[in-house]
């Protein structure tokens, strides 16, 4: 067989190791795969290819809080199965994590205690803060469910639900800085005025620098309970009514509701609602200063009578919101509301997969395209496995119809979340069970589906050093100039991100070399057809060319 080498001239520049693809393998990296069990992941991804990753963790007996960071590329930075961030002898859990721009951590937890607390970890993973962590909320007589953002200053925004003793259960909000001291007091604010019990909190950043606090609210005379929301500005200054703005007050139950940011420094919520005595998924916007923009108590998202459950939602960039729930038939579908509240796909929704099996818990990121990238929970195999589609803003599945699988090992997993890439695609991490405990693995998937395989075009700061590739018979040369001396590693890859061959590694002085390639795999065997890369790894960035390898 005769191969023509082809390479297809771009070059992709990438730094601090945001790069095409490396350590994430198939069925996904192992985060965490310690003798014992995992659980309550967060994840947070910045725009450098940073991932932190925290958990609950049961290795030493008690549940305590470990936490993990990766790169773009899969690739484990910290100590293997994660690095301890507390280890009190009381039980901790449902960890949240921030990071900020300089690759720093900040993680909130709850405690047997009824206590909240959070730890600092610098980009090594090392604690900075008191061992154990600093006690938020110190003269709360119990607080929990903490939830946390970055306060983009080297620290954080903390919004929690607690109570004075006698006192009933409110939310209070929370500024920490990067020492460890509370920037709004050491009792916090208020978030709601109202006397009556209010729980239960979820948050998001209302990209000024503060954030939208939306929780469950029980008011109502009749025993209902609603939902209220508040607008917090970066100096701890509430700024719509003191007693909240309703999303929705109904009367009726109300479960699962989620917020995300409207794209204009406002919100939509969504939740399942039984008001017409089954459940149904509503959405409402608050608008920048409070305002409810949709109908009162919310836009009802599918125009049918079956149930639904477990909502999900984003914006996709374009004033629109993507909102994905489970069906009572346990599909996943998907609809489109426009800033208005019009619904904008079919109006029972677009289902995702077509595919007849058990799927379950569904969520969302934006494909930045105006679209969005759903991942859920499958059964089609008999275990619990992960599946993903992406749509774009038309409710057109964009990949293989059925969804393409993300995890389809033995035993099940579960408990999945995904965050963007900030490129169109996503880093997704579960509990896993493939080794007989829960254990933590994540995976990425990039725009047109292809798991293992990071695709990010960033031509900046390429500090001189230039990587050029050309091919002779079936031989592809490879001429590299450096600008300085550094570490380097020359690397073939193939498409799903597997090491084909090192050709070399070391230290480089200053200078122009040459090196082949014979297109052969590191055991002498011949590689196959296909699509190749060739990676000049220097000190903490990356150039890569892509090769073509055809019959």
């Amino acid at each position: 067989m005769i191969n023509k080498v082809v390479c297809i001239l771009f070059l992709i520049v990438i730094l601090f190791h945001l790069q095409l693809h490396s350590e994430w393998i198939h069925n996904g990296v192992p985060i965490c795969i310690d003798d014992s069990s995992q659980s309550a992941i967060s994840l947070n991804y910045d725009n450098l290819g940073r991932a932190i990753i925290a958990w609950q963790d049961k290795r030493n007996g008690n549940w305590d809080i470990y936490a993990q960071k990766f790169d773009s590329i899969g690739s484990i930075q910290w100590l293997q199965n994660g690095v301890a961030v507390c280890m009190d002898s009381f039980q901790q859990y449902s960890p949240q994590v921030s990071q900020d721009t300089e690759g720093n951590a900040i993680i909130v937890w709850g405690d047997s205690r009824a206590k909240v607390y959070a730890q600092r970890l610098n980009s090594s993973g090392n604690t900075l803060w008191t061992e154990n962590g600093i006690n938020i909320g110190l003269n709360l007589y119990e607080c929990h469910d903490p939830k946390i953002i970055s306060d983009n200053e080297g620290g954080a925004i903390i919004i929690l639900g607690g109570k004075l003793t006698g006192q009933r259960t409110n939310i209070y909000g929370f500024r920490i800085d990067s020492t460890g001291s509370f920037v709004w007091g050491d009792d916090g604010i208020v978030v709601c005025s109202d006397t009556n019990n209010h729980q239960n909190p979820k948050i998001v950043s209302d990209n000024e620098g503060g954030l939208i606090v939306i929780w469950k609210d029980s008011r109502d005379t009749l025993g209902n309970d609603f939902i209220y929301s508040q607008r917090i500005s970066s100096e701890g200054i509430i700024l719509w009514t003191s007693e909240g703005v309703p999303v929705c007050r109904s009367d009726n139950d109300k479960y699962n509701y989620e917020i995300a940011s409207d794209g204009a420094n406002g919100a939509i919520i969504a939740w399942q609602d039984k008001r017409d005595y089954s459940w149904k998924v509503y959405a409402q916007r608050i608008d920048s200063v409070g305002n409810p923009v949709w109908l009162e108590d919310g836009v009802k998202i599918a125009k049918d009578n079956v149930e639904g459950f477990y909502p999900e939602l984003i914006s996709d960039g374009q004033r629109n919101t993507i909102v994905t729930w489970l069906h009572s038939g346990y599909h996943i579908y998907a609809q489109c509301l426009d800033s208005i509240g019009n619904i904008m796909w079919d109006s029972v929704g677009v289902r995702i997969c077509p595919y007849n099996s058990y799927q379950n818990y569904p969520a969302i990121i934006t494909d930045s395209s105006g679209g969005g990238i759903i991942v859920w929970e499958d059964e089609r195999n008999g275990n619990k496995d992960i599946y993903a589609q992406r749509i774009n803003s038309e409710g057109v599945s964009q990949w293989t119809p059925n969804g393409v699988v993300i995890r389809d090992t033995i035993n099940d997993q579960m408990s999945h979340i995904i965050v963007s890439d900030n490129h169109g695609g996503g880093i997704i991490a579960w509990v896993d069970k493939r080794n007989g405990n829960w254990d933590i693995y994540a995976q990425h998937v990039d725009n047109d589906g292809n798991t293992g395989i990071m695709k990010i075009n960033n031509t900046s700061a390429i500090e001189n050093n230039i990587l050029y590739v050309s091919n002779k018979n079936n031989i592809v040369s490879i001429v590299y100039e450096l600008a300085k001396q550094g570490n380097i590693q020359l690397n073939i890859y193939n498409i799903s991100g597997q090491l084909i061959k090192t050709l070399y590694k070391g230290v480089k002085r200053k200078g122009t070399y040459k090196t082949e390639w014979n297109i052969k795999d590191s055991n002498g065997n011949t590689v196959p057809d296909g699509v190749y890369f060739c990676i000049l790894k220097i000190e903490n960035y990356e150039i890569a060319k892509k090769v073509l390898i055809l019959e």
